[in-house]
């Protein structure tokens, strides 16, 4: 699993091809709900992180912040890409009213490596 701040733009190509209905993305939960700036801040430079992760065949997941309002989860080229949900109160005017971007990911791994990820909203835990 790699774990970093702004996703990379494979994030954004996934999203694309699922908006377009593509089954080269598996769906798992959750919206992309930026409104400030684009649906997906990624970096305008290519990485070759996905690819040597894609082409090591090791890395099952890949997880990021930075966007604070997503927190969509989809499988592209056999890697999970998953935006955390966040906890911030002060990032842009206006954020500490909302609450529907806030809650945890809860991440399961099992004794064989498989693992899974569980999305915990705010708003629904008593």
């Amino acid at each position: 699993m790699i774990f970093t701040h702004i996703p990379l733009r494979e994030y954004k190509t996934a999203n694309d091809l699922y908006e377009n209905g593509s089954n080269e993305v598996t769906y798992f939960y959750g919206i992309l709900g930026e409104r400030m700036f684009n649906k997906i801040c990624c970096s305008k430079y290519d990485s070759k992180l996905f690819e040597t992760a894609v082409e090591l065949g090791s890395t099952k997941a890949i997880f990021c912040g930075h966007d604070h309002y997503n927190n969509q989860s989809l499988e592209y080229q056999g890697i999970r890409l998953t935006y955390g949900y966040s906890i911030d109160y002060l990032a842009m005017p206006g954020i500490e009213k909302d609450t529907e971007q806030r809650g945890a990911t809860l991440i399961t791994i099992k004794k064989d490596g498989a693992f899974e990820i569980t999305p915990y909203r705010l708003v629904d835990l008593k």
